[in-house]
């Protein structure tokens, strides 16, 4: 079940989201506030993905570890993962972009892409819904309430528009947005028509295909410095020098591109 539409969303987690708190061997019940307002007391280093859905946190003069509903958790982590890099939580905008679950479960994820100071500061952050997780779509408001009457005429139409650029921005301008233009499935594209020329790679064969010819067209320019220095002995040295670089450059195309190959 799709919860969003292709509007711009405000993410305002209630502080009172339960969460539990184990430091050293003692263990308490605390709050997404309560835990942040800690966390921001003593500076912020590091943030780890532990089992089961809990993380650990490091400041300057503790480490903790957080559980809970996996889905207040995230909320945590994302509000983390954002502050670190002064980004205000409650002054960014979210998009959605798409939805996923799992094949054999009924297990979800919403994919969004956040805004904040007029950029785009994360392509993608994602969050899951499934089975006493705790997720609630409701925690995400719409940035302009279309059920109440605007103060000026034109509001309505520019918050379309704004939400018109961004979603054309994402999708042009990152590398997420090129990757949702080239998925064979073609998922929905919101506020945006993928230009006739791009065309997404169909099959595991057309894109072998087309690895092979890149590695083709490396190794023939491998040859160039070659033949290059067995003309021109003065230039052997240089030549040799090159012909390594470019070889190199081939070695890791094989490397990064092993699984398609074995595929």
């Amino acid at each position: 079940m799709n919860h969003f539409q292709p509007v711009a969303y405000c993410f305002n987690p209630p502080a009172g989201l339960p969460l539990t708190v184990r430091e050293d061997s003692e263990e308490k019940q605390s709050t997404l506030g309560e835990v942040l307002d800690s966390v921001r007391e003593q500076q912020l280093k590091e943030v780890d993905r532990g089992f089961g859905g809990s993380i650990t946190i490091t400041t300057a003069t503790n480490t903790f570890r957080i559980s809970g509903p996996s889905f207040n958790v995230d909320v945590l982590r994302t509000v983390l993962d954002l502050e670190k890099d002064k980004i205000s939580v409650y002054s960014s905008r979210w998009y959605f972009y798409d939805h996923d679950h799992v094949t054999d479960d009924m297990h979800e994820s919403y994919s969004f892409f956040i805004v904040h100071a007029d950029a785009i500061v994360r392509e993608h952050a994602a969050f899951s819904a499934y089975s006493n997780n705790g997720f609630d779509a409701t925690i995400f408001k719409p940035a302009y309430d279309t059920a109440e009457q605007p103060i000026w005429r034109n509001e309505p139409e520019w918050a379309a528009a704004s939400d018109q650029y961004w979603y054309r921005k994402f999708y042009t301008e990152t590398t997420t947005g090129h990757l949702m233009l080239l998925r064979p499935d073609d998922p929905t594209l919101f506020h945006y028509e993928k230009p006739q020329h791009v065309k997404p790679i169909q099959n595991q064969r057309e894109l072998f295909n087309a690895v092979t010819l890149v590695k083709i067209y490396q190794l023939l320019w491998v040859l160039v410095p070659l033949l290059v220095g067995l003309a021109f002995p003065v230039t052997h040295d240089l030549m040799m020098w090159v012909a390594l670089l470019l070889g190199i450059r081939v070695l890791w195309t094989e490397w990064a591109t092993r699984k398609i190959t074995l595929q």
